[in-house]
């Protein structure tokens, strides 16, 4: 856990690396306006539920083989029938890939994170005490590096 007492042009960049590394980030700092941290913290949100969708899009299928399926991609999955507790206990994993890539499961997640993109955007033009703008642009990095190494560990 990171817990920042510092100004509010040094946040930005504390919430980029928290985000990216997924450590819980506590904001004490001043100089904040009372009415735009509510606006904060919905970046803050936007910004880790993007970082998540980018682990599990990029990680489900390696998963199976060391048997942990609390991945978003298995939830989903799992909520919406498309694999069963059953498929999860025979432990199938072509048949698992098939029935998931099929489903286009990975597909609606990242539209939830371009939708989260964009809502981080528009938050961004509401914020005048902290640019957050730059937010977005190292998520849609770090969503390429999560693709990129995708099926390595």
């Amino acid at each position: 856990m990171v817990i920042d007492f510092t100004w509010p042009d040094v946040i930005l960049r504390t919430a980029e690396i928290c985000a990216i590394a997924k450590i819980p980030l506590v904001i004490g700092t001043t100089g904040l306006k009372k009415e735009q941290l509510g606006k904060f913290r919905e970046v803050a949100w936007n910004a880790q539920k993007m970082s998540r969708i980018g682990n599990w899009v990029s990680t489900w299928e390696r998963e199976i083989d060391e048997k942990d399926f609390t991945s978003g991609v298995f939830v989903y999955a799992l909520d919406s029938g498309v694999i069963s507790i059953n498929d999860i206990q025979k432990g199938n994993k072509s048949k698992i890939i098939k029935k998931i890539r099929n489903s286009k499961i990975e597909r609606k997640l990242l539209k939830e994170w371009e939708q989260n993109y964009y809502e981080i955007n528009k938050l961004a033009r509401k914020i005048k005490s902290v640019d957050v703008r730059s937010i977005p642009q190292a998520l849609e990095k770090v969503l390429f590096f999560h693709l990129s190494s995708r099926g390595y560990k």
